[in-house]
């Protein structure tokens, strides 16, 4: 089969499959689950073509490899949201139409990649990480705007769909826009811990946030380990995330609340570092309330790491279902810090929880499961769907 994916791409990750030598290619953009998705399917005998936007490119780069091909193209760093991401768009559209032939597109995230290939003759799956309504609520300006019209010019064509969580699948169904199959985002199955972790005497806790906003809600995290902290626990609590650098905004913000003590703000730092705080940390809290699917979850509990996230949190309870995570009333920084103490302080607890989630990522998130629902999705595509 050939397989045409648009997407976001990390080169380092598929540096086995090229022949050309990855520190003369973009970078791309580290975590994706094209990557992973790319490398499932070539692993399972298909060949791969992939287009993605790359902000350190002003004109198309081609990497090769005996299965693998990568389209780089340049994206705007601004200005995109103005016209709607319409120059990308129109890379894409022009790059699908010269590139080599495919069976099938399979284009992630319902904007800039998902319009450029539509129409086109390929029978195309649109993959659907996000609810762009749900976005605009929680970010209300310009861009999130743009991104709606772009998400609503992409559904209204109706086309095949996957989604990453039930909770995204429901969106759709109660709007009318179809009833996607659910597929979701999976780790590679040699990040996932062999055996579970022992308990040791740590007490370090670990929240990532992109933003510090309502949506994301890590003030609620920070005011919970304060708690702890009054109470006498010497609970350390990490903070990374654009916004939560030190001196930042969520900074700024703990230090006028005097709640900073004992927090460390580390911002933004490459993917590979957070892949390893999340395998080492003694619990990943995640206090958002709202996410499509969550995968910073996921990558916690290959790791090992117990979790904790919202029981009404969009996909979270669905990803920690089964008694693979602990969900909790995210709203309530006393039930958040009373969920982390319980954990942190019963060695019985945190092992029986670390257990649970690995055996949740073998059975449901391992990458060899996702990819096969994948292809079985394609199969079911090249069918007429």
């Amino acid at each position: 089969m050939r397989i045409g994916l648009l997407g976001p791409v990390a080169t380092a990750d598929l540096a086995a499959h090229l022949s050309d030598p990855v520190e003369d290619l973009p970078k791309g953009q580290a975590g994706s689950p094209v990557t992973l998705l790319a490398a499932e399917a070539v692993k399972a005998g298909h060949e791969v073509h992939i287009w993605t936007l790359d902000q350190t490119v002003t004109e198309p780069v081609e990497a090769t490899g005996d299965a693998l091909g990568i389209t780089y193209l340049p994206k705007r760093s601004e200005g995109r949201g103005r016209d709607a991401y319409a120059t990308e768009v129109q890379w894409l559209r022009d790059a699908l139409r010269s590139g080599p032939s495919m069976d099938l597109l399979n284009a992630h995230w319902s904007y800039e990649f998902a319009l450029g290939a539509v129409g086109r003759p390929e029978p195309l799956l649109v993959t659907a990480h996000d609810w762009a309504p749900t976005i605009l609520r929680y970010a209300f300006d310009p861009y999130r705007i743009a991104r709606l019209t772009m998400f609503a010019r992409t559904h209204l064509r109706r086309p095949a769909m996957t989604t990453v969580s039930p909770y995204l699948q429901r969106k759709f169904r109660r709007t009318g826009l179809g009833t996607p199959l659910v597929v979701p985002n999976g780790v590679p199955v040699d990040r996932i811990a062999d055996t579970p972790r022992d308990r040791g005497p740590g007490m370090s806790v670990v929240g990532i946030s992109r933003g510090f906003d309502r949506r994301k809600n890590s003030r609620n995290l920070i005011l919970a380990h304060s708690r702890l902290r009054r109470a006498g626990m010497p609970v350390t609590l990490t903070l990374y995330g654009d916004a939560h650098e030190d001196g930042g905004q969520a900074h700024e913000w703990a230090r006028a609340e005097g709640v900073e003590e004992g927090i460390r703000f580390m911002g933004e730092v490459p993917y590979a570092e957070i892949l390893e705080v999340l395998s080492t940390a003694d619990l990943f809290v995640h206090p958002a309330r709202e996410e499509s699917f969550g995968m910073v979850l996921v990558e916690a509990m290959a790791g090992g790491t117990p979790v904790i996230g919202g029981e009404r949190s969009g996909a979270v309870p669905w990803v920690l279902d089964d008694g693979a995570g602990v969900v909790v009333d995210i709203e309530q920084p006393a039930i958040i810090g009373a969920a982390m103490q319980r954990l942190l302080g019963d060695a019985d607890v945190w092992e029986r929880q670390s257990a649970a989630g690995l055996d949740a990522i073998r059975r449901r998130f391992g990458m060899d499961t996702v990819g096969a629902q994948y292809l079985k999705a394609y199969d079911r595509l090249l069918a007429g769907w």
